[in-house]
């Protein structure tokens, strides 16, 4: 079955390489980080601030379920495009390749950078040391998304596999019902009950980051949930052009239930205690409205193709896969600089967004390594978003 046309995606195709500049203002926030939470984090600020705890807080609250979804989304989408066995080869292709690509590559250097901050304070600093760490804890670092979505990925290649032997009258009423019950008016209240239900195994209101190559099946459920209404919505088109009426009311909805989530979760994080099932019912809420209130804005100002959102949405991939080593190198570089703790921030985000998109333009865009990360874009596909 031939795809749907490539042109309508261009919102989401943008949302998706927005999300992925997030990541920078994120894990920037981290060195800012207040209190014995961020305390893991290498190279932390002597001036920090409870202001950065809510920041990273609030954008973790939604910004991964969101990629998920898009995940899904463009799953779908490959699915429709290749088949079962073009769709598995493709997502080894685009998923596994770059993250052992950039794990054999950038290890190394992250290792030696967090053994130098290891060394500062006393420990061993050296490249080996560092990758010994990685190495003996399976730790995947920033990479850990692309091996959670492939192995999501894998698990919808073997469902739709087996849901083949179930006779068509039977798939087809379960795929109407799983998106009629998607797209109701009121399906908001059944996304938010599964969501909260999946975020009880967690620590903390948020959904827990698995770094390690052994997954936790825990927090791939709770994504899960997200990855399979992405790819449910792929072939309700109708339905999210909706979203593009009343996006400010459910963005709105989303920022003050976010925040106001995050902050009650500093209390359950400072006791050590599990949070009520009232709070994950209003983090689950929250997430939703975000992501929700995020398509609809996109749909209504992104939906056209625009050259600057298809070169972010290009440089996207590369900015996620790089930033992490420069962040490090450019907070050892500013550690001695006395300077206000939010011009620090600021500046440090910019430099290293600056940097990353400097590096994909000379060194990415047009080359074998654009190629590798995206595919080669020629002729009408590349008039159009990519779907990898």
């Amino acid at each position: 079955m031939s795809a749907a046309p490539a042109e309508r995606f261009h919102a989401l195709d943008f949302l998706r390489g927005v999300l992925m500049f997030l990541g920078v203002v994120l894990h920037g926030g981290l060195f800012f980080m207040k209190g014995a939470g961020a305390a893991a984090w290498p190279a932390r600020e002597a001036s920090t601030s409870g202001f950065f705890n809510l920041l990273v807080g609030w954008i973790h609250l939604f910004r991964m379920p969101a990629f998920f979804l898009l995940g899904g989304f463009f799953g779908a989408l490959l699915w429709r495009r290749y088949g079962a066995g073009g769709f598995l080869r493709h997502r080894a292709r685009r998923l596994l390749l770059p993250l052992a690509a950039a794990w054999v590559v950038l290890a190394p250097v992250v290792g030696l950078l967090l053994s130098t901050i290891g060394g500062n304070r006393g420990g061993e600093g050296t490249a080996a040391a560092g990758v010994g760490m990685l190495l003996r804890r399976a730790n995947l670092m920033h990479l850990w998304f692309l091996w959670y979505l492939f192995l999501l990925c894998l698990g919808a290649w073997g469902l739709l596999l087996g849901l083949r032997h179930l006779p068509e009258g039977w798939r087809q009423r379960l795929a109407a019902a799983l998106e009629a019950g998607l797209t109701a008016r009121y399906n908001l209240v059944l996304l938010v009950l599964v969501t909260a239900v999946t975020l009880r195994p967690m620590q903390t209101a948020a959904i827990a980051t698995g770094t390690s190559l052994w997954p936790r099946w825990s927090i791939l459920l709770a994504y899960a949930v997200f990855f399979a209404v992405g790819w449910i919505w792929q072939r309700q088109e109708r339905y999210l052009a909706t979203l593009s009426d009343g996006w400010r009311g459910r963005l709105l909805a989303g920022v003050l239930l976010g925040v106001a989530s995050t902050i009650f979760s500093f209390g359950t994080i400072a006791t050590r205690s599990r949070p009520s099932f009232a709070l994950l019912l209003v983090t689950a809420a929250a997430c939703w409205w975000m992501i929700l209130g995020l398509i609809g804005l996109f749909q209504r100002y992104c939906s056209q193709p625009k050259t600057y959102g298809r070169y972010l949405a290009d440089a996207s991939y590369w900015v996620y896969l790089v930033h992490i080593p420069v962040l490090l190198v450019l907070a050892l570089a500013f550690r001695a600089w006395a300077a206000p703790i939010g011009l620090k921030y600021l500046t440090l985000v910019s430099v290293a967004t600056a940097v990353c998109l400097a590096t994909y333009h000379v060194l990415v865009q047009g080359t074998f390594v654009g190629t590798f990360l995206t595919g080669a874009r020629t002729g009408r596909e590349a008039a159009g978003p990519r779907v990898e």
